[in-house]
């Protein structure tokens, strides 16, 4: 009876650590997802300002 209670002691912190870390690694990839956003987001927003940024420099010397 002994050998059965440690091993489900054992199964029962395995599975609580797995449960831990499937939540964990979805947070991460849940962060990962959007800071790319954020960094496309400001990415996109730069190439605007620089486009237009030039389109009034040209427009200024006309």
């Amino acid at each position: 009876m002994q050998p059965i209670m440690t091993n489900m002691a054992a199964l029962a912190v395995a599975a609580l650590f797995y449960l831990w870390r499937a939540h964990y690694q979805a947070q991460q990839r849940r962060r990962r997802i959007l800071c790319q956003r954020v960094a496309y987001l400001l990415w996109v927003v730069a190439a605007q300002i620089k486009n237009s940024d030039s389109g009034l420099s040209a427009a200024c010397r006309s």
